[in-house]
């Protein structure tokens, strides 16, 4: 595998972990507020590349200071070799978290199966009817990502879900939807939405829910999941 980014210590992506982060390329979604425009379109991809023994070499020199990987992007699980890639991160003795929007539930469930993943954070980008908002090419994503969710709840890898929180896209009536899907002791994070840089330009003016009004609606959905802010 390459990647089109290294974060060499992250003290935020990892819980409980000092990590390395990678950023792969490509995605299958088109989050309108996503603010990685230069892994998700082909037009944009950055010219900075990292090969496998770049990363093995950096966690190799740092050992002692790291405990684990973030694979992120983009989308990783669309790459075919991603297991032989953390099976070689496991075999150093690192552990691996993975991020994901939860449409490959296939690779998802190889990967736990046979031990590559430690942590695995996944995305639940609103109520399953409005996923048509973010794919560009699947029609049963939403199915997917039931499956997906499925797939965690069986498993013994530790995870959590996460939904970033424009007010355009997801209304208050949308976060109880969202909340439905979910088993009380499982961990759903509620990310402010920044603007700052978004893949469609117009949503640079799209308001966020404040700090203020997620922690109201967590405290209202607690019945629901263990819910709260990031």
């Amino acid at each position: 595998m390459t990647f089109s980014g290294f974060q060499k210590t992250d003290l935020i992506n990892y819980p409980s972990n000092i990590a390395a982060t990678v950023f792969v390329r490509g995605c299958n979604f088109r989050c309108p507020y996503c603010h990685n425009p230069s892994l998700v379109l082909p037009d944009e991809y950055s010219e900075e590349v990292h090969c496998e023994q770049e990363i093995f070499d950096y966690l190799e020199q740092r050992r002692s200071f790291i405990d684990g990987l973030v694979v992120t992007g983009g989308e990783p699980t669309l790459y075919p070799e991603l297991p032989e890639f953390v099976l070689k991160v496991k075999g150093m003795g690192f552990s691996v978290k993975l991020d994901t929007n939860g449409t490959n539930p296939q690779m998802i469930d190889f990967l736990v199966k046979s031990s590559l993943v430690d942590y695995v954070a996944m995305d639940i980008k609103a109520p399953l009817e409005k996923y048509h908002l973010f794919s560009v090419a699947e029609a049963d994503c939403a199915e997917k990502v039931v499956k997906t969710m499925e797939i965690l709840r069986n498993s013994q890898v530790e995870y959590e879900f996460r939904t970033t929180c424009p007010e355009d896209i997801l209304s208050k009536e949308d976060f109880t939807e969202i909340a439905k899907m979910l088993k009380k002791n499982e961990h759903w994070f509620l990310q402010v939405f920044n603007p700052r840089v978004t893949l469609d330009p117009s949503f640079a003016k799209v308001r966020s829910y404040t700090e203020e009004e997620l922690k109201a609606i967590a405290n209202n959905l607690k019945k629901y999941a263990d819910v709260s802010l990031r």
